[in-house]
C-alpha cells in the first residue's frame, strides 16, 4: 500500500513539473445564425455577423455525446442552408509536435506568442452541397462574408489568462485557388490585434474561428465534407504563430484524416413520382375494398 502510494504520489509531482501535451484539432458546430435572406454576395444577402455567438452544438470533437459519424450524419432537407461553424481546439491528447513543430510554443495572449494566422482547404461534395462562393472584385472585398467569414471574439478567460484584448481575424480568399464554386473554398484568417493565446494550462477549449454557408441541392445522397492543408510545405504556415511556428503539421497530421464532416440531403419527391405513389395506394385500397365486397354480401 505504501508503494502504491508513493507511486501515486510521483504520477501527480511529475504531471506538475512536466508540461502539458496537447494535440490541435479543428471542430465543427451547428451555427445558429438565421438569416432574413439567402443570398450570396453582401447586395442581396446578409452577411455571416462576428463573433457568431455562441458556438452552436458541437457535431464533432472529445465529449459530443452522439458524435457526427457515416451512421449519424448532418442531415439536410433538398434546397436547404446551413451555417457551419469551424473550431480550433487544443487538448490533452497527444502528439505535442510533429516534424519539429512544437504546439507548447502557443502561450495565452499576455505572453505574447499568440497564432495570428489561419487557412484551410474546404472540401465538400459538388453533387450534393455548395458553398456559393462568389470572388472579389474591387472595391467590395468583403461581399463573401455572406457565405464564408472568419471570426472574431474574447481571448481564453482561464485563470484570467486572456488579457484585455480580443482576437480578431479578418477574412481571406486567396486568388490563385482553383476549387471555388467547383467542390471547394480556400479561406484564410489573419489577426489585426495580438492573435489568438492559449489557456493558463496551454489547452484551448473549442474556439470559433471562421464560419461557411453550406446548401443543399435537389439530389439526395450521403457524402463527406473536409477540411484539408492549403500548403504543405514546411514553410507555409496556414496555422501560425507570432515566433513562426507552423501549427499546420499537428493540425493536419495523418490522425486527423482531414476532418470528415458526414452529411446526408434527404431529396424532395419529384411531382410525378408523387402522383405514381398516390395512384398505387388508392389502387390498394381499391383492391381491398373489392375483396371484402364479396364476404359482405
Amino acid at each position: 500500500m505504501r508503494v502504491r502510494n508513493l507511486a501515486l504520489a510521483c504520477v501527480a509531482v511529475m504531471a506538475c513539473v512536466m508540461p502539458a501535451r496537447a494535440d490541435v484539432i479543428l471542430n465543427y458546430h451547428l451555427s445558429t445564425f438565421n438569416p432574413p435572406t439567402n443570398g450570396d454576395t453582401l447586395a442581396t444577402g446578409t452577411q455571416i455577423p462576428t463573433p457568431d455567438s455562441p458556438l452552436g452544438t458541437a457535431l464533432t470533437g472529445p465529449g459530443v455525446a452522439t458524435p457526427n459519424s457515416a451512421a449519424n450524419p448532418l442531415v439536410f432537407n433538398a434546397g436547404e442552408t446551413k451555417y457551419i461553424q469551424i473550431a480550433i481546439q487544443a487538448n490533452a491528447t497527444p502528439p505535442t509536435s510533429v516534424n519539429g513543430q512544437n504546439q507548447l510554443n502557443w502561450t495565452t495572449a499576455n505572453n505574447g506568442n499568440t497564432m495570428t494566422a489561419f487557412g484551410f482547404d474546404f472540401r465538400y461534395p459538388l453533387s450534393l452541397v455548395i458553398n456559393p462562393f462568389t470572388p472579389p472584385v474591387a472595391p467590395l472585398l468583403n461581399q463573401n462574408n455572406t457565405n464564408a467569414r472568419s471570426q472574431s471574439g474574447p481571448q481564453p478567460t482561464d485563470g484570467g489568462s486572456g488579457g484585455p484584448s480580443g482576437y480578431f481575424f479578418s477574412t481571406g480568399h486567396p486568388i490563385t485557388y482553383t476549387m471555388y464554386n467547383m467542390g471547394g473554398t480556400a479561406m484564410t484568417g489573419l489577426d489585426t490585434a495580438i492573435g489568438l493565446g492559449t489557456g493558463v494550462s496551454g489547452f484551448l477549449s473549442d474556439t470559433l474561428i471562421a464560419t461557411l454557408k453550406i446548401r443543399a441541392g435537389s439530389v439526395g445522397g450521403d457524402g463527406t465534407i473536409t477540411m484539408l492543408d492549403l500548403n504543405s510545405s514546411p514553410t507555409a504556415a496556414g496555422f501560425g504563430l507570432i515566433d513562426g511556428t507552423n501549427l499546420d503539421d499537428i493540425i493536419f497530421a495523418p490522425a486527423h484524416a482531414g476532418f470528415p464532416l458526414f452529411i446526408r440531403v434527404v431529396a424532395i419527391p419529384e411531382p410525378s413520382s408523387m402522383c405514381l405513389a398516390g395512384l398505387a395506394v388508392v389502387g390498394f385500397g381499391w383492391r381491398k375494398l373489392r375483396r371484402k365486397a364479396p364476404a359482405a354480401a
